[in-house]
């Protein structure tokens, strides 16, 4: 009888095993999952700041303006229409790994409506899934499902996602998936879109009748700042401006944010809101700033995150660091801290490259992971939004010496290696304008030339290349 329970167990675990290896090739990535993945890989008791929150928190918060403004270390743990139900059920797996002193909930998550366990059931298993198997998930599960179906599937996404067993199309691409750690700190970055007038005016027409929070909804945020208080963790409500509330500015004003600052204070919560303040306009946030009706732009995210660093930095004391090689690969560190000088400059002159674009000079950071940080700073007159419409690409030419450290069959075919980025996140410096990218790993040091191709988006490349020869990036 021992034997055959032994057996028994020893096959459930086999199984178990099993099934939960094969979840990973049946199911679709999604970026939440991604995002619990860099989460873990963050070093234990690192984390200052950490963000959360729905797609608003993803596209608002850039953890390297809080990195290099405030001397912390900032993360953003955000899911697509995540809320404050289960941001209290994931914070105790965040202070399993991270010793927080602030905790950031982008208020959206108060507003999202938890009509049932079935109600955003995508979403929330988006939420799980990247969690690691431990009594911690088992009590976020069982406090959020309560049918033996949901329950399964959160645990079994094999079981979940059994339409897509013979999906060979899935199953190959989940084979060949490898990952890649993201850059940014789980902030996403909406460029290029931005949002067309007809948009607006049918938005215009859909001004909401009233405004509250479900009970639940504040029983949850009560719990939330209960858990914080027990665990010495600041807890800051912070507000998004979204371009939905500037069509209907009145309402805003008169129903969603004193209703917000009436729940924070009734709670002791912080609450910061740019549109009381006057910030909004003070910014100079407009339209340009926005991605779609809701979520910023890098235009947008970058004003607004500087202006909840400057906020954060009268409110909160972070202890200065010993080690800062944690944002030495981050443009935002060079710029912020005034270290651009320690960059290496390979091109001064006047380059236009349209109408309203003058480039007056190129920088490069070479880090100490061989990586590439660009800096290409723009006369002061320069229409920025004009500029971050583009995207780069950068076509380095290694000297023949130094041709057999490129990697890739066709790198080395062709004799150069081309990077083409999307991050172009513009700041100013001196005088200047700056946009600022960064790239991936690049093993040569000394080049014939280097290209640095302008295109804008769904126009194709721009005819006028900036050429750069001899350039020497050995330390």
């Amino acid at each position: 009888m021992r034997k055959l329970l032994l057996k028994i167990v020893l096959l459930t675990v086999i199984v178990f095993v099993c099934v939960s290896y094969m979840s990973s090739y049946v199911t679709e990535k999604r970026e939440g999952v991604d995002r619990w993945t860099e989460f873990y890989n963050q070093e234990e008791n690192t984390v200052d700041i950490l963000f959360t929150g729905s797609s608003l928190s993803i596209f608002s918060f850039i953890p390297q303006v809080f990195n290099a403004k405030l001397d912390a270390k900032a993360y953003n743990l955000a899911i697509p229409v995540l809320n404050i139900k289960q941001i209290y059920y994931n914070l105790p797996e965040i202070v399993k790994h991270q010793k927080l002193k602030v905790l950031v909930v982008e208020a959206r998550s108060i507003d999202i409506v938890d009509a049932g366990e079935d109600n955003r059931l995508g979403y929330k298993f988006e939420n799980l899934d990247g969690q690691n198997l431990n009594f911690n998930k088992v009590a976020s599960t069982f406090g959020q499902f309560s049918k033996k179906s949901n329950i399964v599937n959160s645990f079994f996404p094999y079981f979940r996602n059994h339409h897509e067993w013979a999906n060979f199309e899935r199953l190959e691409e989940n084979l060949a998936y490898e990952y890649e750690p993201s850059q940014y700190d789980g902030y996403k970055i909406g460029i290029y879109r931005k949002v067309k007038d007809n948009t607006i005016k049918k938005r215009i027409k859909e001004v909401p009748k009233d405004f509250k929070f479900t009970e639940e909804n504040i029983e949850y945020l009560g719990k939330v700042a209960d858990f914080c208080k027990e665990n010495d963790i600041k807890l800051h409500i912070v507000r998004a401006p979204v371009l939905n509330y500037s069509t209907y500015k009145d309402f805003y004003l008169d129903e969603v944010s004193p209703k917000t600052k009436q729940l924070c204070d009734s709670l002791n919560i912080a609450y910061t809101d740019l549109y009381p303040t006057g910030d909004v306009e003070k910014l100079n946030i407009t339209k340009a700033d926005y991605y779609d009706m809701v979520h910023f732009n890098h235009l947008g995210a970058l004003k607004f995150s500087e202006k909840i660093a400057d906020t954060f930095a009268t409110q909160y004391d972070f202890e200065q660091k010993e080690d800062y090689s944690y944002m030495q690969n981050d443009a935002e560190y060079y710029l912020y801290k005034d270290k651009l000088d320690e960059t290496k400059t390979i091109y001064k002159g006047d380059f236009q490259l349209s109408e309203d674009i003058l480039i007056k000079e190129v920088r490069v950071k070479r880090t100490e992971n061989n990586e590439h940080i660009f800096f290409i700073l723009l006369d002061k007159e320069t229409d920025i939004t004009e500029m971050t419409s583009h995207r780069l690409g950068i076509y380095y030419y290694p000297i023949k010496e130094q041709m057999p450290l490129l990697k890739l069959p066709k790198e080395a075919k062709v004799s150069w290696k081309r990077v083409v980025t999307d991050h172009a996140i513009p700041t100013e410096y001196k005088g200047y304008k700056v946009v600022h990218t960064a790239y991936e790993t690049i093993d040569p040091t000394n080049f014939r030339k280097i290209e640095i191709k302008f295109f804008k988006v769904k126009k194709g490349w721009i005819k006028k290349i900036l050429i750069i020869k001899d350039v020497d990036l050995t330390e």
